[in-house]
């Protein structure tokens, strides 16, 4: 897609059952089509800032001039998060149509879409709204995330790190790695507190194994009482 923004793949769907780095996969790709050419624009929409611009500006009712303004001149364009809207395009709101109709506009118009939110069951929200995104564009295509394995998430770990400026011995990343959750969000989370804790107590960037260790209990306990 990045190398054929628009042509191919067009809305690219982005879809897994939870958290499993979707915003991080469309990111990359916006980056992919900017480093093939400097004059494209790639533009992210979280749900909230598509929400805010409908509601406020376009009153729920209409799609306001300043999204347009917003995706004037894009070569791509990533809504992100749309389960937010699934309720509404379930029960057939103006809502959630308003959404999809821009995302049936851009894609008409030739910009390349990439959409991103959760999976459900049968009957449920999510359902809803894949079933129209395919009935607006025919020519999607879904790309379903799996759960990563432990190398995968162990990597992860490494990338994040690095660019959190925390320390984290190999050793230590397989050890989180396999007694935290299997979700790459969990483990970013992880490593931007123990910046900001260790950070604020002007502590060293290597970290005592101890310390992650009793954060990492705290995370499971947290994740186990809502599950």
């Amino acid at each position: 897609m990045a190398r054929n923004p628009g042509r191919v793949y067009n809305p690219l769907v982005i879809r897994s059952q939870g958290p499993q780095c979707k915003t991080h996969l469309m990111h990359a790709i916006g980056n992919a089509i900017g480093e093939r050419d400097d004059s494209a624009g790639a533009h992210w929409f979280p749900a909230c800032r598509l929400s805010a611009l409908i509601h406020v500006q376009g009153e729920g009712q209409r799609i306001p001039e300043a999204l347009w303004q917003c995706v004037d001149g894009a070569t791509a364009v990533f809504l992100d998060d749309l389960s937010f809207f699934a309720s509404s395009v379930r029960e057939k709101g103006r809502y959630g149509e308003l959404v999809l109709e821009f995302m049936a506009a851009l894609v008409d118009s030739g910009t390349a879409v990439v959409l991103a939110f959760n999976t459900g069951g049968a009957g449920s929200p999510e359902e809803a709204l894949e079933n129209r995104i395919e009935e607006l564009a025919p020519g999607s295509r879904p790309l379903t995330l799996g759960t990563p394995d432990q190398r995968t998430l162990e990597e992860i770990l490494a990338v994040h790190a690095a660019l959190e400026g925390v320390e984290l011995s190999r050793e230590m990343r397989s050890w989180v790695a396999s007694r935290l959750p299997p979700c790459p969000r969990v483990h970013v989370g992880m490593l931007k507190y123990l910046k900001s804790h260790y950070s604020y107590y002007g502590l060293p960037a290597g970290l005592p194994d101890e310390a992650i260790r009793e954060i990492v209990g705290a995370i499971r306990e947290v994740v186990e009482e809502r599950s």
